[in-house]
């Protein structure tokens, strides 16, 4: 009930300032109209609140120059937390038994402070290798996206030649996850020991689950072998050297108004409920950064990049990192 009365009085005290500020209204329509939003009077109404808050939430991140990230507006910003949420997608299943212990803060901080003046690692994001930047949309299949690109990553890697294996197979085909309900990527890499469909062959990324149709498609990948990484630093930098890992993180309301800069939040300590990939690592001004590639699209973040504090387990980044192995066709 208290919660509820909170909100209320929140969407009352938005809702009095959105009939008093024109420039509030100025940046509610460039919005709409740069995103291609078009509303009810109802829904119009519902959705400026949101995007007033998130307007908020930018100005008073991006007030102050020191801050180590900005923030900025992007599809995200007048979306309702359901809206946001169906963007996610790591399924709500624990991994309780994840190398037999927790992470050790303790332990994270002094390896942090041993490597951050020597960090100069790979950066993947201009690779032949490295496919551009994907949109899972609004169906919870990060799972997915972020078992794909090292995958593809790595039969690239034995080939010599760039390659481009298909989301939609496994959001279709992969029972032992649940599509647009959520997954985790090593269960996707057990299941694509059969083999990845080509992108081209299977079908195009729908953002919807369909009836599974590989039969006749062409193999574009397979997997050879998976391991979860040592939740280390060092571990995750040593793994990097090879190509893109996948990791989970926490995403809280902040992260999805992510610009530019290294992101850091104080409030991401919940359960992991995102999928992305690292592909690479450096630091800027003394402060060491993971270079993580999202799957919301090029519009979002540094074009569909973010960059996240390294050595303190930001948002739970380093908790659950993984590598995978392409096989020989």
């Amino acid at each position: 009930m208290m919660t509820l009365f909170i909100w209320m009085l929140l969407v009352s005290t938005i809702s009095a300032t959105l009939f008093a500020d024109p420039q509030l209204d100025s940046k509610w329509e460039f919005h709409k109209e740069s995103n291609r939003k078009v509303y009810t009077a109802e829904e119009d109404a519902m959705h400026k609140q949101y995007f007033a808050l998130t307007d908020r939430h930018i100005e008073r991140q991006n007030r102050f120059r020191r801050r180590a990230y900005t923030a900025a507006h992007n599809d995200f910003s007048d979306m309702s937390p359901d809206e946001k949420k169906a963007h996610l997608g790591l399924s709500a299943m624990k991994k309780t038994n994840f190398l037999g212990r927790k992470w050790s803060p303790g332990i994270q901080n002094r390896t942090f402070e041993i490597q951050y003046t020597i960090l100069d690692g790979p950066d993947y994001r201009t690779n032949r290798c490295l496919q551009p930047i994907r949109n899972q949309g609004s169906c919870g299949s990060c799972w997915a996206f972020t078992a794909i690109t090292p995958l593809e990553f790595s039969q690239c890697s034995l080939t010599g030649t760039p390659v481009t294996l298909s989301e939609q197979h496994l959001v279709d085909c992969d029972s032992a996850n649940y599509g647009c309900s959520g997954g985790w990527y090593d269960t996707a890499w057990e299941f694509l020991k059969d083999g990845s469909m080509l992108d081209e062959e299977y079908g195009r990324y729908t953002a919807t689950e369909k009836t599974c149709n590989a039969e006749n498609s062409v193999i574009g990948g397979k997997v050879l072998s998976y391991e979860w990484i040592d939740p280390s630093t060092e571990a995750m930098m040593e793994a990097l050297q090879d190509g893109p890992i996948a990791v989970a993180l926490t995403v809280v309301n902040s992260f999805y108004s992510y610009g530019s800069g290294i992101y850091y939040a104080f409030n991401c300590r919940a359960a992991v409920n995102h999928a992305v990939v690292i592909v690479g690592y450096g630091s800027e001004l003394g402060v060491p950064y993971w270079i993580v590639r999202n799957s919301w699209g090029e519009t979002w973040g540094d074009g569909g990049y973010m960059l996240i504090r390294l050595g303190v387990n930001m948002c739970n980044i380093e908790q659950y990192p993984a590598r995978v192995t392409a096989k020989a066709l």
